[in-house]
């Protein structure tokens, strides 16, 4: 046996080093199944999905397609999703929905994300250098009411990172280390319910994210906090219900088994934080968003290029992209939309432009 050195390459995904950490994409990868697939030529999309198309519109009269075409370009763009690119998760997993009787419609879906994979080849996981303080996850989740026009089925997601503390005393998030993006098996009532489901799925995988950690803790000799994990979530009538506990007339039905999300924040394994919409990173595991909204998500969990984010519409939205080349975007974002439009995320030079709105303020803590 040979010592190669440190490790560049890993099942498809590229690891490089830096100054203050390492990062990892799947370039390489990404570049096979668009030459395989026949686009390497094709047109760049700004965005994995068309906010215009309804993969579930059951009036369409497209006609049906090669599946075992469609089945190869799904299991390769999940493959893509599941190892370096939370960014594709959400419209995967739609297009993954018809695989049975696939459309014309769900080709032109799925290529589409293959042509926003080409655009963002080169967007990175960046995660920073661990220093000798407590490591902890700290969680987002979301969810969207009756997603699926179809089956009026919601859709959800929820999304990990890890939190320390630096030399200068400052909470700073690294890269993500989990994501998920499903559509519940059942149909909810209200959006309470569906961001209540949602928090209990969060629950689950977070405890699976402490367990791991601790094994990780023990082996490396890194100190874990004891302390809760933190999940933000942007529905204060759902964090009501988790932390009193009290089934009401709209809660009553819920099954059992999502109601362990109440014993979990009694007993201080997760502690649920309210936190405003436009910072919930999320938000981008629930549906389709603008080119604007979706440019802020990647920039909130800190997917982004060496050289710059989204290189081929940095002409079109060169006012949206200012990053300083020092100081990483991360989850803790303090948010103020004004009345006049001007919309800003700033955090240590660090500015956004996000949609027109009222006047609200958020703190991921």
């Amino acid at each position: 046996m040979s010592d190669l050195g440190p490790a560049r390459r890993f099942l498809g995904m590229e690891i490089k080093k830096k100054e203050d950490g390492f990062c990892i994409n799947q370039q390489a990868y990404i570049d096979t199944i668009l030459r395989r697939f026949g686009l390497l030529d094709a047109k760049p999309a700004k965005t994995p999905r068309d906010l215009q198309v309804d993969l579930n519109n059951p009036h369409c009269e497209d006609k049906s397609i090669d599946r075992k075409e469609y089945l190869l370009i799904v299991g390769s763009l999940m493959y893509a999703a599941l190892g370096s690119r939370p960014d594709i998760a959400f419209s995967v997993t739609a297009v993954s929905r018809d695989n049975v009787h696939p459309l014309e419609m769900h080709l032109t879906a799925a290529k589409r994300v293959l042509r926003d994979l080409k655009a963002t080849s080169n967007l990175c996981i960046h995660y920073r250098r661990l220093p000798h303080s407590e490591l902890s996850a700290v969680g987002y989740t979301d969810s969207e009411w009756a997603r699926n026009l179809k089956t009026r089925k919601s859709f959800g997601g929820c999304v990990f990172g890890l939190e320390y503390t630096n030399w200068k005393q400052e909470l700073v998030t690294s890269g993500l280390v989990h994501w998920q993006a499903k559509s519940w098996s059942v149909v909810v009532l209200s959006t309470l319910e569906a961001e209540y489901i949602a928090s209990s799925h969060a629950t689950r995988e977070s405890l699976w994210i402490r367990r791991i950690l601790e094994e990780v803790a023990h082996a490396m000799s890194i100190n874990i906090s004891k302390g809760p994990v933190p999940i933000g979530c942007d529905n204060q009538g759902a964090i009501k219900l988790i932390i009193s506990g009290v089934g009401k007339q709209k809660s009553k039905h819920i099954d059992v088994k999502y109601h362990h999300v109440d014993d979990e924040q009694s007993k201080g394994a997760v502690n649920f934080q309210y936190v405003t919409s436009a910072v919930n990173p999320a938000d981008l595991h629930t549906k389709p968003l603008a080119t604007r909204r979706h440019m802020q998500l990647l920039q909130l969990i800190d997917l982004s290029a060496n050289e710059s984010l989204h290189p081929t519409i940095l002409n079109t939205e060169a006012s949206l992209i200012t990053q300083d080349s020092t100081n990483h975007t991360h989850l803790s974002l303090n948010v103020r939309v004004a009345k006049n439009g001007s919309d800003s995320v700033k955090e240590k030079g660090v500015r956004l432009r996000g949609e027109k709105g009222g006047c609200r303020e958020g703190c991921v803590s």
